[in-house]
């Protein structure tokens, strides 16, 4: 194994005008400097050629390119008009979202990752949240994106825990920031166009192929959530109705059994809470009583004990995260919403409703 590997990033950029630049900057600014950056301008409305242009001169590297035809691509279709420009030399191939940071020692900690493991396909990040800017907001707004910023920012501590634990064989390499072996990708034939989690199934074809996939708690990368309800619910129902039709597609193997064991668990749930609200009839009248079981309180127990475990990886955790999850009823409420999007998800999946990017 060499000592030294080219590594290329790609970057697919749709109207991102705001947020391209500073994504740059952290890429040009790294320890171990890539061979090639590459933007895919996806047909975006907004200045984001003039922005990734500008910065063309003082850094050779970075190579634009356009999708012209006025329709995107989106992310997978970006990509892979990306991968078609990379440079023969190219070892390693970085996907990094354009609405992202990475730290300055990011690169470097990659290229180790894959030296260290000549089976390695591909190693992800850890999926770190930018803090937001809320001054600008008042009242109910404010609140509002305050609360959706404190619970996502503990949701993806609990991300960051399920990727330790399965650190050598970690369920996506996810879209935020994660970096390929380019032999391996190119076996795969790059990314699939028709799926919602693109990267969900990048991962489990290069598994499928017998190449490890990996998570580096070293390689750090930082996204921005969605701070309104509607990016929120929207972006968790793309996430939902896209691993069920990865699920549908690559069936029960070795790599999706343990996902397909999670649904099979949420179904489980569903039934028993179905069966602890149901409604029970009484002399011609209906009620409804809560049927608390044993095993259901010692489950709720266990869950919240392990929940409150999962705080240790929540990134400059502060007083307000570790109150919201004692408190239990602002994530419950989000839980019953989440609950109700998996639900959609399966009937969208099942009844193959058009698919929104």
């Amino acid at each position: 194994m060499r000592n030294h590997l080219n590594v290329a990033v790609l970057i697919p950029a749709h109207n991102e005008q705001k947020c391209i630049e500073a994504c740059l900057k952290s890429v040009f600014d790294q320890t171990y400097r890539p061979v090639q950056i590459i933007v895919v301008n996806d047909a975006s409305t907004d200045d984001t050629h003039g922005v990734v242009t500008s910065l063309t001169q003082a850094y050779p590297h970075l190579c634009l390119v356009d999708n012209k035809s006025g329709h995107p691509l989106f992310r997978s279709g970006a990509l892979n008009m990306g991968l078609c420009n990379i440079d023969p030399s190219v070892d390693i191939v970085m996907a990094l979202d354009a609405d992202s940071f990475i730290s300055n020692d990011c690169i470097e900690q990659v290229v180790k990752s894959f030296i260290s493991d000549d089976k390695l396909g591909g190693v992800c990040s850890i999926a770190g949240l930018i803090e937001p800017d809320l001054r600008s907001l008042k009242g109910v707004k404010k609140v509002i994106s305050w609360l959706l910023w404190e619970i996502q920012k503990i949701e993806y501590g609990g991300f960051d825990a399920e990727r330790t634990a399965t650190y050598d064989n970690v369920l996506i390499l996810h879209g935020l920031c994660s970096a390929f072996r380019i032999e391996a990708i190119n076996n795969t034939g790059g990314y699939s166009n028709d799926q919602l989690l693109e990267d969900y199934d990048l991962t489990l074809k290069i598994k499928e192929l017998g190449w490890k996939a990996k998570f580096n708690p070293k390689i750090h990368a930082f996204t921005k959530p969605p701070l309104t309800f509607k990016g929120l619910l929207k972006q968790r129902f793309r996430w939902m109705r896209g691993g069920v039709d990865i699920l549908v597609k690559h069936g029960v193997n070795k790599y999706t059994w343990s996902d397909f064991f999670n649904h099979v668990v949420f179904i489980a749930l569903l039934v028993g809470v179905i069966l602890i609200v149901a409604p029970t009839s009484s002399k011609g009248t209906w009620e409804f009583t809560l049927n608390f079981h044993p095993i259901a309180i010692a489950l709720a127990a266990v869950g919240y004990l392990t929940s409150i475990y999962k705080l240790k990886f929540v990134r400059d955790i502060k007083f307000a995260d570790v109150l919201i999850r004692l408190l239990i009823i602002p994530e419950l409420l989000m839980s019953i919403i989440y609950f109700a999007l998996q639900i959609s998800a399966y009937v969208a999946s099942i009844a193959k409703i058009k698919k929104t990017w």
